[in-house]
């Protein structure tokens, strides 16, 4: 389904993806795409990436 590879996209830090299967869910199941994005923006607010680049 949509909603499970916008999951296996955000394990692989692909979040582009994941937006995606964001919007092509959207319209179909409006409840998962929600659910979807709370994982996505769960996702992004990791301190993983910024803290890499500050090391830089």
């Amino acid at each position: 389904s949509h909603y499970n590879l916008g999951l296996v996209s955000l394990r692989l830090n692909d979040k582009e993806t994941a937006m995606r299967e964001y919007d092509y869910l959207l319209p179909i199941n409006k409840k998962l795409a929600d659910n979807l994005m709370i994982e996505i923006t769960g996702k992004s607010e990791e301190p993983q990436a910024e803290g890499q680049e500050s090391n830089l």
